[in-house]
């Protein structure tokens, strides 16, 4: 039988540390996958992920449980991000622009991919981050405000904000890209 994330919790402040590997194991993907789209560079998001895991080992005491374990751990992963960013902002670095499509996708997929990642990562950063949370991981309003820490009603406005944004991006990209209203190619 599968151990729940709070066992695993508890285990780990009981001195169990394969208890916490488990934990790494379970939610490395999806915290790497949200700091990889809000960066747009692996070997970051990476790091943020790594930096993100050590911060949660050393405060597994203050998870009280009031959300789920990978609600926690996005919330911190979301604070590397920005601590990140702040670094570069200072240290005045260009953000790097986020990955193309892969290669191996179904090519009549891979443009309208490329056209939603380049609109994603025209959003701003709270923006960006909200439509991740709720559309990239299906994260609840809820959830991905208290990732966020934000009142439901400041994420419910960005992500209405950020849909405009994007109903505006994709219909210049699918302009641009020979395509009528309809999302077909003219004929």
């Amino acid at each position: 039988m599968e151990m729940s994330d709070p066992v695993l919790v508890v285990r780990t402040l009981a001195g169990d540390d394969r208890a916490f590997e488990e934990l790494v194991r379970r939610h490395h993907s999806k915290l790497r996958g949200f700091l990889r789209r809000l960066t747009g560079d692996a070997f970051i998001a990476d790091d943020l992920a790594q930096e993100s895991f050590a911060e949660a080992y050393d405060n597994l005491e203050k998870f009280g449980g009031r959300s789920s374990f990978s609600t926690w751990l996005l919330g911190i992963g979301y604070n590397q991000f920005r601590h990140h960013r702040r670094k570069r902002r200072e240290a005045r670095m260009p953000d790097n622009l986020p990955e193309p499509a892969d290669e191996n996708a179904d090519p009549g997929l891979r443009g309208t991919e490329a056209d939603v990642r380049a609109a994603v990562a025209g959003l701003g950063e709270d923006a960006r981050a909200a439509v991740e949370l709720c559309y990239g991981h299906g994260l609840s309003h809820e959830e991905a405000a208290e990732v966020l820490h934000w009142p439901l009603g400041t994420l419910k406005s960005r992500l209405a904000q950020a849909k405009e944004k994007l109903k505006i991006s994709l219909a210049a990209y699918a302009d641009n890209n020979g395509k009528g209203e309809n999302g077909h190619g003219k004929r």
